[in-house]
């Protein structure tokens, strides 16, 4: 726009507005270091930097602000090529910084519930509730350690103590011990009840609980003198793809597997699906859930700690007809606060 005094003229332009700059993983990870936080990313590929507002420069995930830097601190990194574009990177040639990205420890923790309600065959139902909270601290970039503590209460159709005369069968706390790696995490889970949710595999479960005789899954016998058992597993995840393999013999023969992809992202939407399978049987399962949401919570004097809401996720693993599962969980994820 053109304004003129007394014969002069004088150019006058209205400030632009900030277009986003999209970045991707590795930028992001970059300015995250440079800035001295070590908060847990969000799992999306979508992000975009906005500035500079006044000395300020927006960070957003999926469109929506997710932290917000000084502009000398995202200024450094806007020079600087990302590595796709200064090492040509692609899926036959990977670097290290990107493929590390598929294998990334977990850190933070999340709070919890879930449901499990499954019948086998010749059984009837097998309904497990679980409330708990766990939490991993990284150390250093490559490995985090932690653990939970839970409470699962395990109901039966019909209540199966009542006609064993064990007290000890129903409910008890569940406790978490992990330690991860890049791509693998090793865990050991304390099952308090004799009947953990994998059992619903198992043929006649309700019948030989009742007759304390084991099967060719669940292998437990003698239910009176029950405290607890130990669950060793192991987990590989590599990106969207997830392997797990448990053994309690105690509890079980043999190990239970789990494989498959999980939370692919579709708008507002995870889906999965993969195989869970003992020596003797499978399952199919598939998930569908909504996008987590998630919100900063600041303090002052602090950049505030992330909060993400995991609206309710759902998944169904069957055989036929009569032999399913269902499992529903939500709860909330945190960020790492020191």
């Amino acid at each position: 726009m053109t304004l003129s005094l007394a014969g002069v003229s004088v150019w006058l332009f209205a400030a632009p507005t900030p277009i986003p700059l999209p970045l991707d993983s590795s930028q992001v990870r970059s300015l995250v270091v440079q800035s001295g936080s070590d908060s847990e990313l969000p799992r999306t590929a979508d992000w975009s930097l906005v500035g500079p507002v006044g000395d300020s420069a927006i960070l957003l995930a999926d469109g929506t602000e997710w932290a917000r830097l000084s502009w000398g601190q995202a200024s450094s990194i806007l020079r600087t090529p990302s590595p796709s574009e200064s090492r040509g990177w692609s899926p036959s040639k990977p670097d290290l910084a990107n493929l590390l990205e598929w294998g990334e420890v977990p850190s933070g923790g999340t709070v919890g519930t879930g449901i499990e309600n499954g019948r086998g065959r010749s059984s009837t139902s097998l309904l497990t509730w679980t409330y708990g909270i766990d939490y991993m601290h990284r150390l250093g970039q490559n490995l985090s350690v932690g653990g939970g503590l839970g409470w699962e209460n395990v109901l039966y159709s019909p209540y199966l103590w009542s006609l064993t005369g064990d007290s000890g069968l129903s409910s008890g706390l569940a406790v978490k011990l992990s330690g991860c790696a890049p791509f693998v995490c090793l865990e050991m889970i304390r099952h308090p009840t004799a009947v953990p949710p994998e059992s619903w595999l198992q043929p006649h479960i309700d019948s030989l609980i009742q007759l304390r005789l084991s099967g060719e899954f669940w292998s437990y016998k003698d239910t009176g003198s029950y405290s607890a058992a130990w669950e060793r597993r192991i987990a590989i995840h590599i990106g969207v793809f997830a392997y797990q393999a448990s053994w309690c013999p105690q509890l079980w023969n043999g190990a239970f597997q789990r494989a498959g992809l999980w939370n692919l992202p579709a708008g507002w939407f995870r889906f999965g699906m993969g195989l869970e399978w003992t020596a003797d049987r499978a399952a199919s399962r598939v998930q569908i859930a909504l996008a987590p949401v998630s919100w900063t919570m600041k303090t002052p004097g602090s950049n505030g700690i992330r909060l993400e809401f995991i609206p309710p996720d759902f998944s169904f693993a069957f055989r036929r007809i009569t032999e399913f599962q269902l499992s529903l969980r939500t709860g909330i994820r945190f960020a790492e606060p020191f």
